[in-house]
């Protein structure tokens, strides 16, 4: 739960600073760096950080609120995508036929590779060093 609320946190800096193909002020629409893992790294990083959250935590309300994030994140991505092919549908065709909404999808269908140069490592660590500080001050902040 920890590694996955972790990971959730750590994209938030890279998905804000590379614009994805299909956000609302879109991006190239080529599959490189982070879109080979997901369509929507912003959004799944909002929906691992929810779903960690739910693996650690077990009171109902904690479930609700947490799943709540991982399932708006996921419906909003869904949704996001359904807009974005009647509105932009040609020229993002060859970016989804090779890219997917759930993180790894597209790689672990072959339709895709893991490209770890393209990856924005400095920008990750930033996430990592924000997921860290947020983890100290949990208890100042959050109880």
């Amino acid at each position: 739960g920890m590694g996955l609320a972790t990971f959730g946190i750590a994209l938030l800096p890279a998905a804000l600073f590379k614009a994805s193909p299909v956000s609302m002020i879109p991006g190239n629409p080529t599959a490189r760096g982070l879109i080979r893992i997901t369509r929507h790294p912003l959004f799944m990083g909002f929906a691992l950080w929810g779903l960690g959250h739910c693996l650690i935590l077990g009171y109902t309300n904690d479930l609700l609120f947490f799943g709540g994030f991982a399932a708006f994140a996921v419906i909003g991505a869904a949704h996001q995508d359904s807009r974005k092919r009647r509105q932009d549908g040609e020229r993002l065709g060859a970016l989804y036929a090779e890219t997917s909404l759930l993180p790894f999808g597209a790689i672990f269908a072959g339709r895709n590779k893991l490209v770890l140069g393209e990856i924005p490592w400095l920008l990750l660590g930033i996430g990592l060093a924000l997921a860290f500080l947020l983890y100290r001050l949990h208890p100042l902040m959050f109880g």
